[in-house]
């Protein structure tokens, strides 16, 4: 698939926050995949009634969808067309209205003047989506107290019970709020403490359930007037950015760039180009500075290494694939990254956890190396230790039926003779009472 080619969502008005809630969820790998889910367990595609607002998301997700499903080049680009007409009919103003009236009118005047990203909460609630947030303040977590607070005032002791059945359940989305711009005061019951939970960059573990990054939108760092989005489109990293090329008059496409270092960067408008560089006059952008929503969804996707693995049958060549994969983790110098590989390999129960970020880095890494190899050498030894056994059982099992039938065929034959030499003796006894007589 040429990126280049793909339609996005552009802007024409102030909507840029808008627009990056969406291009995270509707786009993003995992956001697109819950979405769609919960747009087909919900039937958004029966409420057609004036296009309305879940049925035009839906249409959306249909079409992206479609898009990574499709090999044929030349219906790929009649798919780009109906997905760029689509944009034409409903400019993300009228997307925004349509929002707007049905679920939240007291933001129908924010088309100009913009609005804070943390309203991804809000949105997703009025969507009947189950959401939870995670602050962090102070050096501490927070969790659901955005999706909450109102409720908490009223009914405090039921909201940390919704607030523990959502964690137990699973929530269909996280969301993640760092270096947020304004100072909360969020009671303590709030903390993560209380609850089952793990949280690193890229992976967050609450009760047992894994959930990871998908998705993370910002503004630019010197005095945030604008939001964009860093999403994942079938494995790679991109940027996207709503602006209009100057030159050609079209959305900038998505970006190429791996927002997960530690990169200031700008956009040029003219040519929709994205410069690594760091400018405080420019509307610039930083990843790991200022304001971040992330993005979170549960995760079902096999680990890179799970993937490779799987092709091999021979086990040599499993062990020699598993050490080169050491050998690029002795790199890594992270030890955060190290610890969320152990966690990729299910070795995520609350116990297991305890205590793990106070440890060394080399002792991180040798826990990943007898972990990856239990988990893909030792099961593969055991699947075929189990194999062994079962041959040899079923062996015995036909040694035992075969047994069966023999003594069967044994006590059939001694029974015949035991009737013939009672037949034989009852004659014997006949012809000796004759013959006395």
């Amino acid at each position: 698939m040429d990126i280049s080619k793909l339609p996005v969502i552009p802007q024409y008005l102030g909507t840029c926050w808008f627009n990056a809630i969406l291009m995270s969820l509707l786009y993003s790998d995992g956001c697109q995949e819950t979405f769609y889910n919960i747009a087909i367990r919900d039937r958004w595609f029966l409420n057609r009634k004036g296009e309305s607002f879940k049925f035009l998301l839906f249409k959306i997700l249909d079409l992206l969808v479609r898009i990574k499903n499709e090999t044929d080049a030349e219906k790929l680009e009649e798919l780009y067309q109906k997905l760029e007409e689509l944009y034409q009919k409903n400019k993300p103003e009228k997307i925004f209205l349509k929002y707007a009236y049905k679920y939240d009118y007291s933001i129908r005047d924010r088309l100009e003047i913009g609005y804070n990203g943390i309203y991804i909460i809000t949105f997703l609630k009025n969507l009947g989506i189950n959401v939870l947030d995670i602050i962090f303040q102070n050096g501490n977590y927070y969790i659901g107290y955005l999706t909450f607070h109102q409720k908490f005032m009223i009914r405090p002791n039921e909201v940390l019970e919704e607030i523990q059945k959502l964690i137990t359940n699973g929530a269909d989305f996280l969301i993640k709020l760092e270096q947020f711009n304004s100072y909360l005061n969020i009671p303590e019951r709030f903390n993560v403490s209380y609850f089952k939970s793990f949280i690193f960059n890229n992976i967050i573990i609450l009760d047992e359930k894994k959930y990871t990054l998908r998705s993370l939108n910002i503004s630019n760092y010197n005095n945030p007037i604008h939001a964009i989005s860093g999403i994942i489109f079938e494995g790679d990293y991109y940027v996207y950015n709503g602006w209009i090329n100057t030159t050609n008059q079209k959305s900038c496409p998505l970006f190429p760039f791996n927002w997960n270092l530690n990169q200031p960067f700008c956009i040029n408008t003219e040519n929709c180009e994205l410069v690594l560089r760091e400018d405080t006059k420019d509307l610039c952008f930083n990843f790991f500075n200022g304001y971040k929503i992330k993005i979170y969804t549960s995760s079902s996707q096999p680990t890179e290494l799970l993937r490779d693995v799987k092709s091999f049958k021979n086990l040599s060549h499993i062990t020699s694939h598993i050490e080169n994969y050491y050998d690029d983790l002795l790199h890594i110098r992270d030890k955060e990254k190290i610890i969320e590989k152990i966690i990729e390999f299910k070795y995520y129960s609350i116990q297991n956890l305890e205590g793990i970020d106070k440890l060394e880095l080399y002792d991180l890494k040798k826990i990943l190396k007898n972990l990856i190899y239990s988990h893909y050498v030792l099961e593969k030894k055991e699947n075929e230790s189990i194999h062994t056994l079962q041959s040899a059982l079923l062996e015995a099992e036909k040694i035992k039926i075969k047994a069966k039938e023999e003594i069967k065929i044994l006590k059939e034959q001694a029974l015949k003779d035991i009737e013939i030499m009672r037949i034989q003796e009852k004659d014997k006894l006949q012809k000796n009472i004759e013959n006395k007589s």
